[in-house]
């Protein structure tokens, strides 16, 4: 059974000439609804007004999703973010991915897109943190023995290197915060 849930892909970066007709064959066969360029000239149309920018679809689908753009993307080094909007039991969702990146981002947001977090995730590490600004180095052997596995890498990474503790800490908790990148502009050519 499907569920029609709205949803925002906005898509840049280079797309070969050779890949326009698939590339809008994917678009009009995995979204519904489509607000955005849907045909050749539309595209090209988009893409040639004004200013240089990433190109927005927005449309309905099923859940939400799109698998068969998100793929094309990947594996023709097209950057995007794929905002899911909210429906009722459905959290709003938010997903991206640019070249050079292993794996897209995922993350639940709260209505203005924000990302979410489960508190009980973050906790152990800013208990970490907090005792590190008290005592500084001094803290960290209190944690050892911690069994929250961000607070074991965070140890792992800095016990013996104390001066990096903010930096190995600030990475972790932008895991946390994921921020989407800025896209280039969606362009033809070769």
């Amino acid at each position: 059974m499907s569920e029609p849930i709205g949803m925002t892909i906005t898509i840049g970066g280079t797309l070969r000439p050779s890949l326009i007709k698939e590339f809008l064959k994917t678009i009009n066969e995995d979204l519904s609804e489509i607000i955005g360029p849907t045909s050749e000239s539309e595209l090209r149309k988009e893409i040639n007004i004004g200013t240089p920018a990433p190109i927005v679809w927005n449309a309905t689908t099923d859940w939400g999703e799109c698998h068969e753009l998100s793929e094309f993307c990947v594996k023709h080094s097209l950057g995007f973010i794929h905002t899911i909007q909210a429906k009722e039991d459905y959290s709003p969702q938010v997903r991206y991915w640019v070249p050079g990146m292993e794996e897209e981002i995922i993350y639940d947001t709260k209505y203005d897109g924000e990302p979410t977090i489960d508190a009980k995730q973050v906790r152990p590490l800013i208990n970490l943190l907090l005792e590190y600004a008290k005592q500084g180095e001094k803290a960290l052997p209190l944690f050892i023995g911690n069994d929250n596995e961000d607070v074991k890498d965070i140890l792992e990474k800095t016990l013996k290197h104390h001066s990096e503790f903010m930096g190995v800490m600030e990475k972790k908790l932008r895991e946390f915060f994921p921020t989407p990148p800025k896209l280039p502009p969606l362009i033809i050519k070769e």
